[in-house]
């Protein structure tokens, strides 16, 4: 069994972790004040931001952003992993999946955006990752 390191780990847990909240702060807050300016009042406001089903396209939005967050968690955990990248990697995933499903527990978002967050957040990651791991190989 490789060696872990835990250090990294929990960096990349804290970018994607602090990441992620800022992007969903700055994208719900630019969202928020683009319908306020249209007219809608600060009842309805909160009526569409408490329902995650009537967001629409903003979650998509969000997702997109939790996924390059993801993809740039992975670059840290193998960037600071002095070996064995990909498993710091898996490592990571792993927290993140179990993160997310705790998170969920089947409320709010719909499965059928779930799904392609959390395949898509895998993926990234290991991307991230294995750019990390050819930045480290030396030049020819």
């Amino acid at each position: 069994m490789p060696v872990l390191n835990i250090r990294a780990i929990l960096a990349g847990l804290l970018v994607d972790l602090v990441g992620s909240f800022a992007a969903w702060l700055v994208v719900l807050t630019a969202y928020a004040s683009m319908l306020l300016g249209q007219g809608v009042s600060e009842a309805e406001l909160e009526t569409i931001l408490s329902d995650p089903s009537q967001l629409g396209d903003i979650i998509l939005v969000l997702m997109c952003a939790g996924i390059l967050f993801d993809g740039f968690a992975g670059y840290v955990t193998a960037r600071m992993s002095p070996r064995v990248e990909y498993w710091n990697v898996l490592a990571l995933v792993g927290l993140l999946c179990l993160m997310h499903f705790s998170a969920n527990r089947g409320e709010g978002v719909e499965l059928a955006y779930q799904t392609p967050a959390l395949i898509g957040g895998i993926v990234a990651a290991f991307i991230g990752g294995g750019l990390a791991k050819r930045r480290r190989r030396p030049l020819e």
